[in-house]
């Protein structure tokens, strides 16, 4: 074990922790003498990878079988998606629900339950295990499906990490003949539109919009791309080659006036037209930038990501634009998708409805923003995605998560109170 200063991908708060890097998860029992966080490869945004003392699985990244019929591949669960991908696309598979990086670990996309571009196709990554091995607070390990322990895999899927240690998991790939996406890109000039092409577009197996944050003429202006995968190209894939940040930029590089211009800039650059793209490129532009986080300065930044039902449309939109307008505070990234129907999974983020993503340096302005961004995704029957949560309260998350009380009983049962938390989990109150 060794101490090292950590923080989430937001780089809020760093914090001195105890970890322990294991290479294998022989032994793992015998450090649940004392409260746990877990970490993958440390992608959430938020403090749900860390506490006093952490395990970090990252360096158990195994394939243990791949089932090339039938698209079944078993893995441990510190592989991320990108290492998973190199091996399995070239044999024309291709993880069912990719996040926006290929740095997140099988094991954390399980206990985020993670959504991509064709959640209204696919659902969530949860959506797709086979099984999964964990062990619980006792030491004992237990196989654990939709149909075997099921009240555990629901808890566990979505769960944080809140529920024990995922070691092996099986997972259903989806069969591609290519490793090229058919992409079609559509500039919209107002949110209503982007909405409105996105409904037309729902047929698609990827749907995603981009939106411009600051364009005060055009409210809502945007990018709206639909993907699917190209059946008859090349399986051969590449990693993309990335550039790296090597410190923090100053504080002040992403300001109002920079973030306009780079929003012009990328409105104005993309024609509206159909190409063949790699997977890299149409899922994980960012990764070819590493630390692209320490763009926003020492200070960091946070991610708010919300859902609200599919019926508030624009005008439920619209709110959290006019709040930032009222603080002054605007978006560097602002993508927009829609969910279709939620899983059962007690704290699974997605439900039927509009989720956006929305990136802002931190700062004491930007703070008081995010109490009325919870406000109003309370007022307007939402909910905050965890994996990217920093500034929840316990009571706001208690009326955005109805399954709550289910969680708990299950951690409860398998004894997993008192065993895993995180700094997460302590301020919401999961404890």
């Amino acid at each position: 074990m060794s101490k090292q200063i950590i923080s989430g991908w937001g780089n809020l708060f760093p914090k001195l922790c105890d970890i322990e890097d294991c290479d294998a998860y022989q032994g793992l029992e015998n450090l649940l003498s004392k409260q746990v966080a877990l970490r993958g490869n440390g992608r959430s945004y938020g403090d749900s990878a860390i506490g006093e003392n952490i395990v970090r699985t990252l360096r158990c990244s195994d394939i243990l079988d791949f089932d090339e019929v039938n698209g079944i591949v078993t893995i441990t669960s510190g592989i991320t998606i990108g290492a998973l991908n190199s091996i399995t696309i070239k044999k024309g598979w291709f993880v069912p629900v990719s996040p926006g990086t290929s740095f997140v670990t099988v094991g954390g996309a399980i206990a985020s339950d993670i959504h991509g571009k064709n959640h209204h196709k696919m659902g969530s990554f949860c959506d797709h295990l086979v099984s999964f091995d964990l062990i619980l607070g006792s030491g004992d390990s237990l196989t654990v499906s939709c149909n075997e322990n099921s009240d555990l895999f629901n808890a566990t899927c979505g769960g944080m990490g809140l529920t024990g240690i995922i070691t092996i998991v099986r997972l259903r790939l989806i069969k591609i003949g290519s490793a090229f996406i058919r992409l079609k890109e559509f500039k919209t000039n107002s949110l209503e539109e982007t909405l409105h092409l996105m409904e037309k577009n729902k047929n698609e197996f990827y749907t995603v919009a981009w939106v411009d944050f600051m364009s005060e003429r055009s409210l809502g202006r945007g990018i709206v791309s639909v993907g699917n995968h190209y059946d008859n190209g090349d399986l051969n894939f590449e990693r993309s080659k990335a550039v790296s940040i090597p410190f923090n930029a100053p504080n002040k590089l992403l300001n109002n006036w920079s973030i306009r211009l780079f929003n012009s800039l990328y409105y104005y650059k993309t024609s509206s037209k159909a190409s063949l793209v790699g997977i890299n490129n149409f899922f994980y532009p960012l990764d070819k930038i590493q630390n692209w986080n320490l763009l926003y300065g020492k200070r960091g930044f946070f991610q708010y990501q919300f859902c609200i039902p599919s019926n508030l449309g624009t005008q439920g939109l619209r709110e959290y634009f006019n709040i930032a307008k009222k603080y002054d505070q605007y978006s560097f990234l602002a993508v927009l998708k829609v969910f279709g129907e939620g899983n059962s999974n007690f704290l699974s983020f997605p439900f039927k409805g509009l989720t956006m993503a929305l990136d802002f340096p931190f700062n004491k302005t930007s703070l008081k923003m995010v109490k009325d961004f919870h406000l109003l995704t309370q007022e307007q029957g939402g909910r905050v995605y965890l994996a990217k949560d920093r500034f929840v309260t316990k009571e706001v998350f208690e009326t955005m998560y109805p399954d709550l009380e289910k969680f708990q009983k299950v951690r409860e049962k398998y004894l997993a109170v008192g065993r895993f938390s995180s700094d997460q989990s302590k301020r919401l109150g999961l404890n």
